[in-house]
Formats: C-alpha cells, sequence, structure tokens
C-alpha cells in the first residue's frame, strides 16, 4: 500500500478530491452516509472503491438499529 501522503492530489478527478477531502477532514472518525451523499455524487461508491485502488485505506462500516441500517466511511491512515 502506498503512503497516504506520496499519493498526488492534483492527479484524482474532481469527485475523488471531494470525497477524498471530506474523509481527511473527518478522520480519524467516521462519515455517515448521509453526510457523503450530500456531496451529490452519484456514483460516490466508485469513486471510493478508484481512491481505494489508489492506495487509500478506506473501511466500511455497517452497524443496525432497530432494523435500519446505518452506513459510515473512515480513512485509516498507515
Amino acid at each position: 500500500m502506498l503512503p497516504l501522503f506520496d499519493l498526488k492530489p492534483h492527479k484524482l478527478t474532481r469527485q475523488q478530491s471531494r470525497i477524498l477531502k471530506l474523509l481527511q477532514d473527518h478522520s480519524p472518525s467516521r462519515v455517515p452516509l448521509p453526510e457523503v451523499l450530500r456531496l451529490g455524487i452519484a456514483q460516490y461508491n466508485a469513486r471510493i472503491l478508484e481512491l481505494r485502488e489508489r492506495g487509500y485505506d478506506i473501511r466500511n462500516e455497517i452497524e443496525w438499529h432497530d432494523g435500519i441500517r446505518h452506513s459510515w466511511f473512515r480513512l485509516v491512515r498507515s
């Protein structure tokens, strides 16, 4: 895995950069899915997969409360 800060942010697409900035701003805390959705990126999962492929360690956490699924994303620093 590549170190987080060795990656060149200017090589990311605008959508990738927006998601990465959101995750970095909250790191090491997790970001709830509704906050990711507020970015207005319809294919957010594809952009997160692309960031993972570039070496970013982004975790997805899911919890169930009263039959309702809650999802978060978290950027893990190495």
